[in-house]
């Protein structure tokens, strides 16, 4: 299980080209959500609890399940 504070990119769990992956992927996850090219940061996707942060800001609660 990772810990929601895990740093994904500095843990080598994912690497840039990973970020701009995810990023697609949240949009696939939660419609209509666009993520700008300038919001796929280490910031905004560092760990899954600033991923959900992130979300949150653009509006958007988690999933359930």
């Amino acid at each position: 299980m990772l810990d929601p504070d895990t740093k994904l990119v500095e843990e080598g769990i994912c690497d840039s080209l990973g970020l701009v992956t995810l990023a697609l992927e949240l949009e696939k996850q939660y419609p209509p959500l666009r993520i700008l090219d300038q919001e796929i940061t280490r910031q905004n996707l560092a760990s899954i609890r600033d991923i959900l942060l992130f979300l949150g800001r653009k509006g958007f609660e988690p999933a359930e399940g």
